[in-house]
């Protein structure tokens, strides 16, 4: 977590995080008109926020980089990048068109869109109602 200090830039960090960022524990970069560091952790005790445990040579590779970079190196650290897509779940999607849309687009064949128009239109959540015209398109009524 970045996380502004309340110092401005002229008046420099407040302590211990002006040492922690000395010693390679807090990556300090401009964000406004303040300084933010990353990454912090909230503590039980005080000061209530400090650096996180072993994360120095990921701030020391961040430390050579321009102010302008850092935001993109610190989002690349916190991607998981050996996701496996296998273990998501199954989400399904519906695309919501006129079934004449639909068979204009190559989503359903001509069967396809004759059995749709025959079947009766669902009725959507809240207090719209639907109905179809033979040509497929789609009008909502309240």
């Amino acid at each position: 977590m970045a996380r502004p200090c309340p110092a401005d830039r002229r008046r420099g960090l407040p302590e211990p995080y002006a040492q922690w960022a000395r010693d390679g524990k807090l990556l300090r970069f401009p964000f406004r008109d303040r300084q933010a560091l990353w990454p912090v952790v909230q503590r039980p005790h005080a000061p209530r926020w400090g650096p996180v445990p072993g994360i120095e040579p990921l701030v020391a590779a961040a430390a050579k980089l321009r102010p302008e970079q850092i935001s993109n190196y610190i989002e690349a650290v916190l991607i998981d990048w050996s996701h496996e897509f296998e273990d998501e779940p199954t989400v399904r999607i519906a695309l919501e068109l006129p079934v004449g849309q639909a068979r204009q687009f190559g989503f359903l064949t001509a069967k396809e869109q004759h059995a749709s128009m025959a079947k009766p239109a669902r009725r959507p959540c809240g207090p719209w109602k639907r109905s179809s015209t033979p040509s497929g398109t789609t009008t909502r009524t309240t």
